[in-house]
């Protein structure tokens, strides 16, 4: 039973993305290497609430 759990971060940093406006909706391309943590996240039928926070390029 112990190798079925899995770690599912609070935060997760994404780098620098393609972001397109459709109508009243923002898409946010995302790489592909957070396919399984919405695998995961999807089979235990958990909701995600998403955050964005602006930075200036001088901060990072």
């Amino acid at each position: 039973m112990r190798s079925n759990l899995k770690y599912v971060p609070k935060e997760i940093f994404i780098p620098k993305r393609e972001i397109v406006k459709m109508g009243y909706r923002w898409i946010i391309y995302l790489p592909q290497e957070y396919d399984e943590l919405w695998r995961i996240l999807k089979e235990q039928g958990r909701k995600v609430r998403v955050y964005i926070e602006v930075i200036d390029e001088d901060e990072s």
